[in-house]
C-alpha cells in the first residue's frame, strides 16, 4: 500500500572502509528497491557517523530530523508490574471484543 522501504544496519568491515563499497552496494538496493515499485526509501544513522551521512547524501537521501534512541533494562519489579500491565490490557480487550462496542 505504502511502498515504503527501510535500510538498517549497513557497515562496512573496518579493513574495507574508504574504497567506496558502502556507495556502490547502497546505490544497487536502492535501484533495486526503486525498480521493484517502491517509492521511498528511508534509513536512520547516528548523527556522529559522519563518513555515513556524506555517502547518504552522495546517493540523495536527506535528513528529516534528528532522534534518540532509549534503552531500558528491567528488573524483576519493572518486568512483573509489565507483566500485569499487558494482561490486564489483553484481558480489557477481550472484553470489549466479548462483550461488544458497548463495554468499557
Amino acid at each position: 500500500k505504502y511502498k515504503v522501504a527501510a535500510l538498517g544496519n549497513i557497515t562496512t568491515h573496518p579493513d574495507f572502509r574508504g574504497k567506496g563499497l558502502a556507495k556502490i552496494t547502497t546505490a544497487k538496493l536502492c535501484k533495486s528497491l526503486l525498480d521493484s515499485s517502491v517509492n521511498a526509501i528511508g534509513l536512520n544513522v547516528k548523527s556522529d557517523n559522519i563518513s555515513a551521512i556524506k555517502c547518504y547524501e552522495k546517493l540523495g537521501f536527506e535528513i528529516i530530523t534528528d532522534y534518540n534512541e532509549f534503552m531500558a533494562t528491567l528488573n524483576t519489579i519493572n518486568y512483573q508490574l509489565l507483566t500485569t500491565l499487558c494482561i490486564l490490557y489483553y484481558l480489557n480487550q477481550y472484553t470489549k471484543l466479548s462483550l461488544g462496542a458497548d463495554a468499557n
